[in-house]
């Protein structure tokens, strides 16, 4: 019943101070700076499919650029973050690829901005099964984020939850969980870090694959906190962390209560990502299994006719 665990893909900071190093054509630049801005903007904010329309006009300002010009690697990994968001995994893979091509190229294989991209490919990946790939990527982003003295602590929090879950799938949970708990303990030394939250979830994820269900509900219990707190109560993270709590209650048995915060989190997802998402689907089949085991039948007839399109 766990909705997958979306770790940030987001280096804004860096992408924009990348894009103002670039002075050719100042007008043409601002007008795709601000379509970037405004894309970034959503995609933080949680509306996915403002920020993929936004992001999808950017690319089209993109053609105007040359083949080799980095704008176009800016645009192509920030719209690949939007669809990783969205489930469309294969899309946020070509995206990605197309990105690092043009970022190895320009910048060359050891350049921080090429790792990042690096840890981009890798998480898509992973979505399509391609562990050893993505464990190869990320191991080689890491050695170039420690040789490098401008990587910032979020950009390597973020390969290393990446690699933890890699490592995890290939059944290397010893390495795996402690790179888990590094993660999290690195967050939360960060103030306001908008990612604890999914520290926290990605940690959960792990205790249930390996039956740990009491460290797993305390560990989504963290993750739900920590997102209320600093997302605000209508974000996609929460509703999230509404469906993993909620969950771990069905499993205890408690599915009055799971079904209270499953229908809370669908809400949240219809605002956030559309009915259209992936996380929407799996929130809305999850709140079907629980009224399936209260024997509610005749609510979930209602469910499949309101959005059986």
């Amino acid at each position: 019943m766990l909705l997958k665990t979306k770790i940030s893909l987001s280096l804004i900071a860096l992408q924009s101070a990348f894009l103002l190093n670039f002075d050719a054509c100042l007008g043409a630049q601002m007008s795709f700076q601000d379509l970037i801005d405004r894309g970034s903007n959503e995609f933080v904010e949680g509306k996915l499919i403002e920020a993929r329309k936004t992001l999808e006009e950017a690319m089209n300002a993109a053609q105007k650029f040359s083949d080799k010009d980095p704008r176009r690697a800016v645009v192509l990994n920030q719209l690949g973050m939007v669809m990783f968001e969205l489930g469309e995994y294969k899309k946020s893979h070509e995206f990605f690829k197309q990105a690092l091509l043009i970022r190895d190229k320009e910048l060359g294989s050891n350049h921080l901005t090429t790792a990042e991209s690096m840890v981009r490919l890798a998480s898509s990946c992973a979505a399509l099964g391609e562990n050893d790939e993505a464990e190869k990527l990320l191991r080689k982003a890491l050695n170039i984020m420690d040789n490098s003295k401008d990587c910032s602590p979020d950009e390597r929090i973020i390969a290393t939850q990446h690699l933890s879950n890699v490592l995890d799938n290939l059944e290397l949970a010893k390495e795996s969980l402690f790179l888990q708990k590094q993660v999290v303990e690195s967050r939360r030394k960060l103030p306001k870090d908008p990612e604890l939250g999914t520290a926290y979830t990605s940690l959960g994820n792990w205790y249930i694959k390996h039956n740990e269900i009491t460290k797993a509900k305390k560990a989504f219990e963290e993750a739900l906190e920590a997102d209320q707190t600093v997302l605000g109560s209508h974000h996609r993270n929460v509703a999230r962390d509404l469906n993993n709590v909620a969950g771990v209650l069905s499993l205890q048995g408690k599915n009055e209560k799971a079904l209270q915060m499953l229908k809370q989190s669908l809400a949240i997802q219809k605002e956030s990502t559309s009915v259209d998402s992936a996380s929407f689907k799996d929130c809305l089949e999850n709140i079907k299994k629980v009224l399936k085991k209260l024997g509610r039948q005749d609510e979930i007839s209602k469910l499949e006719q309101e959005y059986k399109n």
